[in-house]
């Protein structure tokens, strides 16, 4: 990570990655998106390859523990989906990894099934950079992205509505009998 501060602008920069072929400069203002001023933040993020799924697969076990994925999931999807597993990485180790799936019957429909941050890199803008720059790379072909998130996990809730998610409902026993859910989604058709 280097620092670069730009006071006059007022604005911190961040380098995504999306290949080695695309680079997106991203500029965001103060206090909107980062928590740091004047951090200047050199992730690559993109679809994730074979060799991070091991990687990814104890990101997902450290962050959720008996409720994780099983690790086989991940080459699935890796094999599946391979545009839809997507990691952020810094000098190939990965800080984070976001897993979705599309609706069966619904194509333009995208469900967000697992997103996951490193303990050691919360809290600083590392989940937010991979959300948005996966959603903005599926826009193209999706009207709507859904998700599930704890009622009790508030940091969550505030990054999906920071990134333009809404609450579109609360479901008591999402998983099990007392395992509730908030369903968030971000509608693109809704977007001009």
């Amino acid at each position: 990570m280097r620092q670069r501060a730009d006071a006059a602008a007022g604005c911190r920069h961040i380098r995504v990655d999306f290949s080695p072929e695309v680079t997106l400069q991203c500029r965001y203002n103060i206090g909107f998106f980062w928590p740091y001023f004047g951090v200047f933040m050199d992730f690559q993020t993109g679809p994730a390859t074979k060799a991070e799924i091991a990687a990814i697969a104890e990101l997902e076990h450290a962050a959720f523990g008996e409720h994780c994925y099983p690790s086989f999931l991940f080459r699935q999807a890796f094999d599946l989906w391979p545009e839809l597993l997507w990691c952020v990485r810094d000098n190939q180790q990965v800080l984070a990894y976001l897993l979705a799936a599309p609706m069966l019957h619904r194509p333009k429909v995208l469900n967000i099934m697992s997103v996951a941050v490193a303990p050691s890199q919360q809290g600083k803008g590392v989940g937010q950079v991979l959300v948005q720059s996966f959603c903005q790379s599926q826009q193209q072909n999706v009207d709507i992205f859904w998700l599930t998130v704890d009622p009790q996990n508030q940091s969550a809730q505030r990054l999906y509505q920071r990134l333009g998610f809404t609450i579109a409902r609360y479901e008591e026993d999402y998983y099990h009998p007392g395992e509730p859910r908030l369903v968030m989604e971000l509608d693109l058709t809704n977007k001009t």
